[in-house]
């Protein structure tokens, strides 16, 4: 009988982000399709200058790669059948025999991880009962060596490999602005997942045996299967970037075209006003804030991402989280930076064109 029924072992392939164009997927997602704001105020832009509208480079979804390139191999551990039934004595039997049943075999990841949580606390359990012969307590011994120095790779299976956390970290496409703030929701999930990233660090240390396991992760495997945010989160902070990137260039280069001072005709610089206000503003503005907002929010428990691509000895050893939201950062500042720049040339303040 196996103790536990482990998933079989299968080979490890080295890959690096799965990158998939775009174009090829606009039509899953085209009810939040945010490039249409984007594009719109790309066009107002280019009206007022009467210049051609300037390419968008292609924005692609950020993936991890295929779940079978991601599973890290474990070895099988096995107890013979009399010794499995000596395990009723110190209270592991039920969890074993629960484990090797039909219903125990198919079990997801998040369960498959709980088991294993569980059957460590088990296994220290028997080792402590005198109801356990030396001989069984030796190979016990040797299982419970086994589970903690695979752990780690139990836990980067979990994350990078469940179906619920693979749904929450690829995109599908843009996050959608007319629903209510998602972040908040998923947030104390991440929350427990870095504090039992944090647990099998200080296993591996040495310093945290004796210390209480954290809660099991069962309970919020809904909320990050059904509440799909940082997929979709970082895609539009990536491609609002490229969009922001598009548009400031379009200003810029044909900056000349719209002049000021005394006795000049501003009209085109009215007209651009008219945009930043209408358009930026009132439209673009309000959605960089929330993908703004959304991020600080799960900022700090992003790492878990990078704690299991470290725990699971992956090649890909970061997941550009905060690449892209400093990419995104530095988009919107250059954007901004221009505005005021117009303003100041053209003599008027934030207030002033705010005012017109």
């Amino acid at each position: 009988m196996l103790l536990p029924n482990l998933t079989s072992v299968r080979s490890i392939k080295r890959g690096a982000l799965l990158i998939v164009s775009a174009a090829s997927v606009f039509g899953c997602f085209q009810s939040n399709d945010q490039s249409e704001l984007f594009s719109d105020y790309q066009s107002r832009v280019a009206s007022v200058q009467d210049q051609p509208v300037l390419s968008v480079p292609a924005v692609g979804l950020v993936s991890l790669p295929a779940k079978r390139d991601m599973v890290r191999a474990i070895p099988v551990t096995t107890l013979g059948l009399v010794q499995t039934y000596q395990l009723r004595n110190c209270g592991l039997f039920g969890l074993v025999a629960e484990k090797n049943s039909s219903l125990g075999k198919v079990q997801d990841e998040f369960r498959f991880f709980d088991y294993q949580i569980k059957l460590i606390a088990g296994l220290e359990a028997c080792l402590m009962s005198d109801s356990i012969d030396s001989d069984l307590k030796s190979e016990l011994q040797t299982i419970l060596d086994s589970k903690y120095q695979h752990l780690p790779y139990y836990f980067s299976n979990l994350v990078l490999s469940s179906d619920a956390m693979r749904s929450q970290l690829n995109s599908d496409g843009w996050l959608a602005s007319d629903v209510s703030r998602m972040a908040i929701y998923v947030q104390p999930a991440l929350a427990q997942l870095n504090q039992m990233s944090d647990y099998i660090i200080g296993i591996q240390a040495g310093t945290q045996i004796s210390q209480e396991r954290p809660e099991s992760l069962i309970e919020y495997q809904e909320v990050l299967e059904k509440q799909r945010v940082i997929g979709n989160l970082l895609f539009s902070l990536k491609a609002s970037s490229k969009w922001l990137n598009a548009i400031t260039h379009q200003l810029r280069e044909y900056d000349s075209k719209v002049v000021c001072g005394p006795g000049r005709d501003m009209t085109r610089f009215r007209y651009l006003v008219n945009v930043f206000n209408q358009i930026f503003i009132a439209n673009v503005q309000p959605y960089l804030s929330l993908l703004n907002s959304e991020y600080r929010v799960i900022e700090l428990d992003l790492r878990v991402i990078d704690s299991a691509l470290l725990a699971g000895n992956h090649e890909l050893v970061h997941y550009p989280t905060h690449d892209i939201y400093q990419q995104f950062t530095k988009a919107t500042q250059s954007h901004v930076g221009y505005w005021k720049a117009l303003f100041r040339r053209c003599g008027k303040t934030l207030k002033d064109v705010r005012n017109d």
